[in-house]
């Protein structure tokens, strides 16, 4: 699987929700679920011990639940998934380098795509990359969170994808910088950006612009935010100016 595969999906940048997934498309990112086989074989074995024991009778019902057993495992990751992309939605996860829509997952030592269902049961159906062999754990940070848009990183992604995103737009006078307490997006797309994702219960993405200059946002970048922070050093004509983009979001004034 290569990442132009369709094992995960390059979501367009101003796409307000991951694009629904069938279940065949589902059932594709068992590929490789050493897993998924293990209880295949242990399906046959049953089917086989059934018939020896009790002839062909046991066998049939033995197969026949080996199969519904089977055939439920990738519905139930297709209804795990389709509440997954609604979190995420409903977060308002968004990558902190470009504010993309995020969603996806990669290896941390390839760099290839994987499925969510790395995530899924604690990743039991897929516990390694099945590219280079690697362990793939949110916990140990072998699992990343990925966004396909500008290849931004992330790790911990059980925890990042559960907690909602919040966007702050940080006008104020030059040398810009991110406040304290923040970590700097290197070569974040939109110029400076501070993330913070210390917090158990939302992560903090702070676009830092110069209050002076004429502004110019995206409308999915004025779409996410929700806080409007205004230095005091800012003359109220400059001021206005974000205030004409971020018309119904809380506002703050700041030193």
């Amino acid at each position: 699987m290569s990442k132009s595969d369709m094992t995960q999906r390059t979501i367009p940048i101003n796409l307000l929700t991951p694009p629904p997934v069938s279940l065949g498309e589902a059932s594709s990112h068992f590929r490789g679920s050493r897993s998924l086989v293990s209880v295949g074989v242990a399906a046959v074995t049953s089917v086989a011990a059934s018939g020896i024991a009790g002839g062909w009778p046991a066998a049939v019902s033995a197969a026949v639940g080996s199969v519904a057993a089977l055939a439920a495992v990738p519905l139930v990751y297709a209804s795990w998934l389709a509440l997954f992309s609604a979190r995420c939605t409903a977060n308002g996860t968004c990558c902190p380098s470009c504010l993309s829509r995020m969603w996806q997952l990669c290896c941390a030592r390839c760099g290839e795509p994987m499925p969510p269902l790395a995530l899924m049961f604690g990743g039991v159906f897929l516990p390694g990359c099945p590219h280079c062999g690697l362990g793939l754990s949110s916990r140990e940070e072998t699992l990343m969170a990925w966004c396909s848009t500008c290849n931004f990183r992330l790790p911990r992604p059980r925890e990042f994808y559960r907690r909602p995103t919040h966007l702050a737009v940080l006008a104020t006078v030059p040398p810009l910088r991110v406040p304290g307490g923040l970590g700097e997006v290197a070569g974040a797309a939109h110029g400076l950006v501070g993330f913070d994702c210390s917090d158990p219960r939302a992560v903090f993405v702070l676009l830092v612009t110069d209050g002076t200059a004429m502004p110019v946002f995206d409308n999915h970048v004025i779409a996410r935010t929700s806080l409007l922070l205004l230095s005091s050093r800012l003359d109220e004509q400059h001021k206005d100016r974000f205030r004409s983009f971020f018309t119904r979001v809380a506002e703050r004034e700041v030193e």
